[in-house]
């Protein structure tokens, strides 16, 4: 059998074919299914094949690798998850900011500072100042109280980095009970 990345050409066209049918996201019940399917799979050979992929040319499937490893195993794969904030396509950054907003892991703190200061798209320093707010880190309000002074930038909806990055301070000092 043909190998692909090491793994069988089946194994691989398997796990590709699953990333593919993320495409449409207007049925959650169709995305559980999908994840579903793939958290069936051999969960050491899917999980190596989407690391894989996080270096694959074509943007969708890096930035569904990304959100699909965040699911099936974020405590092995989230530093490498977060090299796609650096990724050359600003719809991947804004992509994993997004993903990283469910997850409140601390490790994300900086690499999530990084792109609230630097990011070139407003949706990605967005994205990032609501994935700060809820993972709670205090480290992070001298750099969101800079933000509100200075980043007036908006995101696909018109709301500004700078009013996000605000509530956000306000979520990090006053935590949800």
């Amino acid at each position: 059998m043909e190998q692909t990345n090491g793994f069988s050409d089946n194994e691989y066209r398997t796990v590709l074919n699953l990333l593919n049918a993320f495409g449409d996201r207007s049925s959650s019940k169709l995305y559980d299914e999908i994840l579903g399917e793939i958290k069936n799979l051999d969960r050491q050979s899917t999980t190596s094949q989407l690391q894989q992929l996080l270096k694959h040319p074509n943007q969708n499937l890096r930035s569904r690798a990304g959100e699909v490893l965040l699911q099936i195993d974020t405590q092995q794969s989230l530093a490498l998850v977060l090299t796609l904030l650096k990724d050359p396509v600003e719809h991947v950054r804004e992509n994993i900011c997004d993903w990283l907003c469910g997850y409140g892991d601390y490790r994300a703190v900086d690499t999530l500072i990084e792109v609230l200061l630097y990011d070139s798209s407003s949706d990605a320093r967005f994205n990032a100042a609501v994935a700060l707010a809820n993972i709670g880190d205090k480290r992070a309000i001298p750099v969101l109280e800079r933000v509100v002074q200075n980043d007036f930038g908006e995101d696909f909806q018109g709301i500004t980095v700078s009013s996000v990055a605000e509530q956000a301070i306000e979520q990090i000092r006053n935590p949800p009970q």
